[in-house]
């Protein structure tokens, strides 16, 4: 025992030395200050550097740009125009489409039987003794547009003594004279929109061998004479002679039927 004992401060002090030792090398070793950490405290991570930042993309931002001019849809439009909404039988109109962009424009007239129109907005009107309606329709594109034109008729009326008619049948006797003009359906001169008795061609059909003898036109239609057709029955025109009066217009016609009486 006593033995053991004599080495104990020597054991003792060995330790000390290499407690010494450790906590010597510890303390020369580089401070190394590890991220997140501040005094012993988890700190933010510094993310300014080597982190990749939202890209500016106003430049390449459409939304930002002016797109009108690529926009046709919102600047199209289709625009109608015409001097009038309505022609007699045998009168055209012409119609223009306006687009903001050059295009094809397709016409079509929905009521062909009251006028017809071609690839170029020339609306022709049929030869149809009654007032009627058609829609004109331009498209182009997705774009429409529509007018409505009216169809007047007009047809041969004799003057009477006091206003212009149009009897059933026409009768007129030899020395007769004959005042002939266009009236509309409510037998009114139509002398409008360059259309007008003198706009006619006036001819006579009659299967008797001399039509001379029978009937002749003493006064082109005038402005003068309120656009009437004056005709002269011959003093010598034969009885029951039957001749008929046409006046017509491009493609459509009105005419009168007469006969010779006593």
């Amino acid at each position: 025992m006593m033995g053991s004992s004599r080495h104990f401060p020597l054991y003792f002090l060995l330790v000390m030395m290499l407690m010494a030792c450790a906590t010597s090398c510890g303390s020369d070793e580089p401070y190394h200050h590890m991220p997140g950490r501040e005094n012993g405290h988890d700190t933010p991570a510094d993310t300014t550097h080597g982190t990749h930042t939202p890209a500016d993309t106003t430049a390449g931002d459409t939304t930002a740009r002016d797109t009108t001019a690529r926009d046709t849809s919102a600047s199209f439009s289709i625009k109608l125009s015409s001097p009038r909404d309505y022609a007699y039988m045998g009168q055209t109109l012409r119609l223009t489409a306006t687009t903001s962009t050059p295009t094809t424009v397709k016409w079509k007239s929905t009521a062909t039987r009251i006028a017809t129109v071609d690839s170029s907005g020339l609306v022709t009107f049929n030869n149809l003794h009654e007032n009627g309606e058609t829609a004109i329709i331009a498209t182009a594109c997705d774009m429409s547009d529509t007018l409505w034109l009216h169809a007047r008729w007009w047809t041969i009326a004799e003057r009477s003594a006091t206003a212009w008619i149009t009897p059933a049948t026409h009768t007129f006797h030899p020395g007769d004279t004959i005042a002939l003009t266009i009236v509309d359906s409510n037998t009114q001169p139509v002398n409008d929109n360059g259309f007008n008795a003198g706009s006619c061609q006036w001819t006579i059909y009659c299967y008797a061998p001399d039509v001379a003898q029978v009937i002749n036109m003493t006064q082109p239609p005038s402005n003068e004479n309120g656009w009437q057709a004056v005709y002269a029955i011959g003093n010598s025109a034969p009885i029951g002679t039957t001749f008929t009066i046409m006046a017509q217009f491009n493609e459509a016609a009105s005419s009168i039927t007469c006969t010779i009486l006593p």
